[in-house]
């Protein structure tokens, strides 16, 4: 269940993917160091400026901001890569010319969010936003139908980048692409050696360590439902200590 947000600078609720407040009009923009969407004065040259909230600084949209529209992430003003850490974990950008890819493209984009925020909770992503010990780039994709992935839209199992069929997820669900994408990532990281985590031994290792890690996103899941309802939500430190014990 995804959190909900208000706009910063007038407090009226808005949705997690919209790219202004339909109240007064701000540009919103996530941030995904503080997990919120947060309000911006957008003044050109000059970056995007915070309403409502301190601390953050100026801020710019990311590279994909508002196409087709793709990405509402935002990056400090300077960062040294101009896009975010979801978009900038793809290998390359599909053709886009047809509706129907360009919804694909945008649904694969929430999925990859939606786990990137979960990673940053479980403090699985170093200060540049990278999963340590996990090659870059993270996915690769498709958008036509691949005769070596079978009927799987999402492949893990063959080295390189996790590949992506976009010409497959339309039989997934919002909520099962999220989570192909969260098995896949779960298994690199239980069998990359020099990742977070000892290297596995044997298959039935790995089977082990990756329920493991599905047991405790049902976790963070639980928790961010807590949130939605006005529950105290867990500090950052204790998302990072209540990490997947594997992946400690």
């Amino acid at each position: 269940m995804m959190r909900t947000h208000v706009c910063t600078r007038c407090q009226a609720s808005v949705g997690p993917e919209q790219h202004r407040c339909p109240e007064c009009n701000a540009r919103l923009g996530f941030v995904p160091e503080l997990g919120m969407l947060c309000a911006f004065e957008d003044r050109g040259e000059a970056g995007w400026h915070p309403l409502g909230i301190g601390g953050i600084g100026t801020r710019l949209p990311c590279g994909y901001y508002g196409e087709h529209p793709i990405c509402h992430w935002t990056v400090p003003a300077d960062a040294s890569d101009c896009f975010c850490e979801s978009c900038r974990s793809v290998a390359r950008t599909p053709r886009l010319s047809k509706p129907a890819q360009r919804q694909r493209w945008a649904r694969f984009g929430r999925a990859r969010r939606q786990l990137f925020i979960g990673l940053r909770q479980f403090g699985l992503l170093d200060a540049h936003g990278r999963v340590p010990g996990l090659p870059e780039p993270l996915f690769d994709v498709v958008d036509e139908a691949s005769a070596g992935m079978g009927s799987t839209a999402v492949q893990a199992e063959t080295p390189g980048p996790i590949l992506v069929d976009l010409s497959r997820i339309d039989a997934l669900s919002d909520r099962d692409l999220f989570q192909a994408l969260r098995r896949a990532i779960g298994m690199r990281l239980c069998l990359a050696r020099g990742a977070a985590i000892r290297p596995v031994a044997t298959a039935a290792d790995a089977d082990r360590l990756v329920a493991e890690w599905e047991a405790r996103w049902a976790m963070l899941d639980s928790r961010s439902a807590d949130s939605a309802q006005g529950k105290p939500r867990m500090p950052g430190a204790a998302w990072r200590t209540a990490g997947p014990r594997a992946l400690a």
